[in-house]
């Protein structure tokens, strides 16, 4: 076995169940949440000036944002800042992609990232800005728990079609030359990774904590924050947004190192440089980068190519169907 990276970005979890959103989706779902006006309810029998009365929301996500973090927090203000800059960058993405730019939207971590560092959002903002990805998150696992709690059997997918071949391997060799780099939020990889070698028999799911790296945090543990836990349980919700962290956070754990490694292949991933940097790719002349393109232009591709050596894979653009034609065999080999 080669010395293997795989890089995990959005696109992956899409992949795997269409319930988790790309970073596109959660743009738009953050600005339709911020975007939904609060109302104001009078205790019955009781007159109160214009302003005075309870608030409630129409927008699930900010009553649970309202329960979960101090109330203070919850200032109309900083929703109304939140609103206008979600709402600013969402329409940028959405002029560029009619133009057929799809190359410019930046990831929801990189736009709070950004806010935060010119001023455009204060922290509180970017808490709730988290606390708004966690409840999205959450939800998506949620929903995927729901799907596989009414089938028999699971539907074949991109993790399963892995950890088939994997299982195949010596666990030790897995062990020692296998990374998992991953860029998203939620735990599905190590939900299924575990639910699937275990399935399989053997000892292989004991090499999760080995392998794999949440690059930028997750919603925590899944021994804390259940896979199946739902997102209106206040009391759970509140131990989901401190593990985020954001692009150019210091508090986030080093990467091992994996200049060394022969082989990387990108599953779901958008390619942002920033991102590619917090990497630490290999850099010798032999090694291979390759990876899943999900219809990317032409000329996108080449220019990756001539900047970063990233091959796109430029047929089905599928997870699985990239798994069993070209990281399976690499594996094998």
């Amino acid at each position: 076995m080669k010395k293997t990276l795989i890089v995990l970005g959005a696109g992956a979890s899409k992949d795997f169940c269409d319930a988790f959103p790309t970073g596109a989706q959660l743009f738009a779902d953050i600005d339709r949440h911020f975007r939904t006006a609060p109302y104001e309810v009078q205790a019955p029998g009781v007159e109160e000036p214009v302003g005075q009365g309870e608030k409630h929301y129409l927008s699930s996500m900010i009553g649970v944002l309202r329960s979960v973090l101090k109330p203070e927090v919850l200032d109309e203000n900083v929703v109304l800042a939140i609103e206008n800059q979600v709402f600013k960058a969402h329409r940028v993405f959405e002029y560029n992609h009619l133009r057929g730019d799809s190359g410019n939207y930046p990831s929801v971590d990189y736009f709070i990232a950004q806010a935060l560092s010119d001023g455009r959002l204060s922290p509180t903002a970017g808490q709730m800005l988290k606390m708004s990805i966690a409840y999205l998150i959450k939800g998506a696992e949620e929903a995927v728990h729901y799907r596989d709690s009414k089938k028999r059997i699971d539907p074949d997918n991109w993790i399963r079609r892995l950890c088939l071949e994997l299982y195949k391997l010596n666990l030790d060799e897995v062990r020692d030359k296998l990374r998992v780099f991953n860029f998203n939020y939620d735990r599905a990889f190590e939900q299924y990774f575990t639910k699937y070698m275990t399935g399989y028999g053997g000892t292989h799911a004991s090499v999760l904590p080995n392998i794999h790296h949440h690059v930028y945090g997750s919603i925590g543990s899944l021994q804390d924050i259940p896979f199946d836990g739902k997102n209106d349980n206040v009391e759970l919700m509140k131990g989901t947004y401190p593990c985020i962290r954001l692009m150019f956070d210091e508090r986030r754990t080093p990467l091992p190192d994996v200049s060394d490694f022969q082989v990387v292949h990108f599953l779901g991933f958008g390619y942002d440089p920033e991102n590619l940097k917090v990497l630490g790719l290999p850099t010798t002349p032999t090694s291979t980068l390759t990876g899943t393109g999900y219809n990317m232009p032409h000329d996108d591709r080449v220019r990756l190519k001539w900047e970063s050596r990233i091959q796109v894979w430029a047929e089905e653009p599928g997870c699985k169907a990239y798994v069993e034609k070209v990281l399976v065999p690499d594996l094998i080999s």
